[in-house]
């Protein structure tokens, strides 16, 4: 796995309306990432990493989002959580 990857861009160069698409989602997609440098993360480390960075809260915040995917691995020195 590449730790360099932060979820933004995938490994091929995508994004996540790229990935989306291809999956056969129709619509529009956003994507906020989490990333803790250890074994777990907690809902309140994911809710605080998402509440004060204000590009994500609106994403998160905004009414026109209607469905969402999650995504999270594990390892002993990283957790990562992704929400499109």
């Amino acid at each position: 796995r590449n730790r360099a990857l932060n979820g933004d861009i995938g490994s091929d160069g995508s994004t996540a309306q790229i990935r989306a698409n291809n999956a056969g989602f129709v619509g529009t997609v956003s994507e906020t990432v989490a990333i803790n440098p250890a074994l777990a993360i907690s809902g309140i480390e994911i809710m605080n990493q998402w509440y004060y960075r204000p590009d994500y809260m609106a994403i998160m915040s905004n009414c026109a989002n209607t469905q969402i995917g999650v995504w999270s691995e594990n390892s002993f020195d990283r957790s990562v959580v992704v929400a499109v």
